[in-house]
């Protein structure tokens, strides 16, 4: 399953998108007809996906969390956590699930400076609650390991100037900040979008400028990345063996794999124009599913491409 969104016509809002695979072809889902994007989603059952995101104004604008249920048929939307007036909570950007009824959600960008804040969320099954807010902070990625160890990532702004890179853990049922991942030094403003996690004490974070992180469990590490450019999403089937996707510095789609010692640069299918690929899955080393989106920021299409281990393909996908 791969989400987003798309507009209508010539108008200016923005509304949810959905496409799912069978393992031969792409097809679109009927989402529900409301001003919002789809910004993450996570399936641990074939017939179970949670998506999340926000739902924004007329203009386009995120104004309020957005959470959505597929059970194999249809979506059906549901009301997110009660942040409190001191939390303003505009989007959830990320999912991780153990199961149906164990995920963790994570927001990307709440409030206006200086109250920005970061919230982490839980599905039972019935209900969203709060976890944990951190101030002054953005967390754009998560993964869970287990039901009580995940990880998310962000940025957090220590100085009203500048934006690093921030991590924050779960362990058990609480929540708090990790050791600072490491950021560009040559940019003021770096943030990490996107975590995978092979075992509680193993995950890689992705980021702007290339930024690659390890996180050992209770350290990170960066790591060394060919190339210009910035990462939105990685895979790992394990501690050998991930898949970072992204755009190069000449906004084309970027790809990067990682063999257990060192990230080799990847070449995806790049269509005519600027193009990116946003988020990728690999349920098993030598394959991986990689979506995102080609055309300019006025007119774009879907894009999605399969890799096998050698080389990139690009499959069709259905027109919006």
């Amino acid at each position: 399953m791969a989400v987003g969104f798309h507009t209508i016509g010539s108008g200016s809002g923005l509304y949810p998108l959905a496409e799912a695979w069978n393992g031969r072809s792409w097809r679109l889902l009927k989402t529900p007809v409301i001003h919002g994007r789809l910004l993450g989603i996570a399936c641990p059952r074939r017939a179970a996906c949670i998506a999340v995101g926000s739902r924004d104004t007329q203009q386009g604008i995120q104004a309020s969390p957005l959470a959505a249920t597929w059970n194999g048929r249809s979506w059906r939307l549901r009301r997110t956590a009660r942040t409190g007036s001191n939390v303003d909570v505009t989007d959830l950007a990320s999912i991780s699930c153990k199961s149906p009824r164990r995920c963790i959600a994570v927001s990307g960008y709440g409030g206006a400076e200086p109250t920005v804040s970061a919230a982490v969320e839980a599905w039972n099954g019935r209900r969203w609650r709060l976890r944990a807010v951190f101030g002054q902070s953005s967390l754009n990625g998560v993964a869970c390991r287990t039901r009580a160890r995940c990880l998310a990532v962000g940025s957090t702004s220590p100085a009203s100037d500048s934006w690093v890179p921030f991590g924050a853990a779960q362990v058990a049922t609480k929540w708090q900040m990790v050791a600072a991942p490491p950021g560009d030094s040559g940019d003021l403003d770096t943030s990490l979008s996107g975590v995978s996690c092979v075992t509680t004490t193993l995950c890689m974070a992705v980021g702007e400028g290339m930024l690659i992180d390890r996180w050992t469990g209770h350290a990170w590490q960066q790591l060394t990345v060919p190339g210009p450019g910035q990462l939105a999403g990685v895979s790992c089937y394990s501690a050998a063996s991930c898949v970072a996707v992204g755009q190069d510095g000449q906004s084309r789609a970027a790809a990067e794999a990682w063999n257990g010692t060192a990230w080799r640069v990847l070449s995806p299918v790049r269509p005519g124009g600027p193009s990116s690929l946003a988020g990728v899955r690999c349920p098993r080393p030598a394959r991986c599913m990689a979506v995102g989106f080609y055309g300019t920021p006025f007119v774009r299409h879907t894009l999605a491409e399969r890799w096998d281990g050698t080389t990139w393909r690009r499959l069709k996908t259905p027109a919006v």
